[in-house]
């Protein structure tokens, strides 16, 4: 279980992962307006929140158009009820372009997430996974626009 120190704690690592626990207790210490936290203590809570699986781990967070993958597009996947549906997922996640894939209520069965170079690409990426076996259906959507994007928690309540 997490605390309000642990919440602070996740909330300024999730603003800059890069952070220390040193540079966490000193943060800590401004927003507390003096209450001190130990870095000993910051460092103990954060191994103990990896230790517990509840910091999954540390990532770079690149910007895909400075790559070229300006081409957002999201696929909604109608599975055959025959088959597992986490068997269709195992395919799906050896796919690159695909960088979230969801099992939904609804219509569908699977919602991902691609990025790509070009509707060309898009396209052959389709292919791809509409050749996966157990997918019925695919509909794709091409994003025009990303307001916001992120893999935040939200923490506060």
């Amino acid at each position: 279980m997490i605390d309000e120190l642990d919440k602070k704690i996740l909330e300024l690592l999730q603003e800059n992962a890069k952070l220390s626990a040193r540079e966490i207790a000193r943060k800590l210490k401004d927003q507390e307006k003096g209450k001190s936290v130990s870095f000993s203590t910051v460092s103990r809570r954060i191994r103990a929140m990896e230790d517990n699986g509840i910091i999954l781990g540390y990532t770079t967070m690149l910007d895909p158009s400075a790559f070229g993958f300006n081409y957002p597009i999201c696929f909604f996947l109608e599975t055959d009820p025959k088959i597992d549906v986490e068997i269709v997922a195992d395919h799906l996640k050896k796919i690159d372009e695909l960088i979230y894939i969801h099992q939904v209520a609804g219509d569908f069965q699977i919602a991902a997430m691609a990025r790509c170079k070009s509707a060309e690409d898009a396209a052959e990426l389709s292919k791809v996974i509409s050749r996966i076996e157990g997918i019925q259906k695919l509909v794709s959507h091409s994003v025009l626009c990303t307001f916001k994007e992120g893999i935040k928690v939200n923490l506060k309540e």
